[in-house]
């Protein structure tokens, strides 16, 4: 792979040129998992030339893909970002979107990515263009990038939508219910949800291991991540569309928490108005 990068090998896919905006495709393979064939695919969107200036990155949910924001009800919110001058990054979980699929995909989950992927993707725009980044993601996504929030340097806002947890949830507390949810997973590799792509077993299951009274022994660094989320949570602004998600954030902030609550239909227009308030 030819490097366009001093942090590891990164490879320029290909550089466009659409009507109002610059559309270059970067795949990353930083080799720091120890799947070492995976590559992260990472979109970078910019009407000047430059593309100097603010940065946004956008992670995407489970079963998702970067489409989730280029199309669909945000496709406006990144147009008008564009217009602003606003450097739009789309980042791809691995074996997702255009991402290439990995070796081995049981060691796609959530809590890989965020030690490993996401702080490649984060590192490398800042080589990029130097500028501090405002980061953007929904459900799993969000949760991603909590988890990983000790290993990106150069974040200066968090905006997460409708997060999920990292503490374990007390409804996995009623004696079977974790069991019955790991015995519906029995005899499948992959699962599929609302969007366009598969997820493998083993993000589930380990989803499931962070639920239940003894979650916390086998995650012994959820006390670390929680004290990196208190001592962030001036940058993070939690963009909920349910009462649930409400509750996440309080877990996770407690009274430091910056609750924006907004209905379903509102929350990209919010996402516009929080965006370009960093931007004056």
């Amino acid at each position: 792979m030819k490097s366009s990068s001093q942090l590891f090998p990164v490879e320029l896919i290909s550089a466009e040129v659409r009507e109002d905006h610059f559309e270059d495709s970067y795949s990353l393979k930083p080799n720091k998992s120890a799947d070492k064939s995976v590559e992260i695919a990472l979109i970078h969107l910019h009407a000047d030339k430059d593309a100097d200036g603010d940065q946004v990155l956008f992670v995407h949910d489970v079963f998702e893909s970067h489409w989730q924001w280029t199309e669909g009800p945000c496709k406006p919110v990144i147009a008008r970002l564009l217009a602003q001058g606003v450097s739009v990054w789309l980042m791809d979980w691995r074996a997702h979107g255009s991402s290439k699929k990995n070796k081995y995909p049981r060691l796609n989950h959530v809590e890989e990515m965020a030690a490993f992927d996401l702080s490649a993707v984060t590192a490398f725009i800042e080589e990029r263009n130097g500028e501090a980044i405002t980061l953007v993601a929904r459900g799993l996504g969000a949760q991603m990038a909590l988890l990983g929030m000790a290993g990106l340097r150069n974040v200066k806002l968090y905006i997460l939508i409708d997060a999920i947890s990292v503490l374990g949830l007390r409804r996995f507390w009623i004696p079977g219910l974790k069991l019955a949810r790991q015995f519906r997973l029995l005899g499948r590799d992959w699962i599929r949800g609302d969007g366009s792509e598969q997820e493998p077993v083993t993000l589930v299951k380990n989803q499931l291991s962070r639920q239940g009274l003894f979650a916390s022994l086998r995650h012994k660094n959820n006390r670390q991540q929680l004290a990196t989320i208190h001592k962030q949570a001036g940058n993070i602004i939690w963009l909920c569309s349910q009462r649930s998600s409400e509750t996440v954030a309080q877990r996770h902030a407690n009274k430091q928490a910056r609750i924006h609550r907004v209905d379903r239909p509102a929350v990209f227009d919010e996402i516009h108005k929080l965006v370009s308030s960093q931007s004056i």
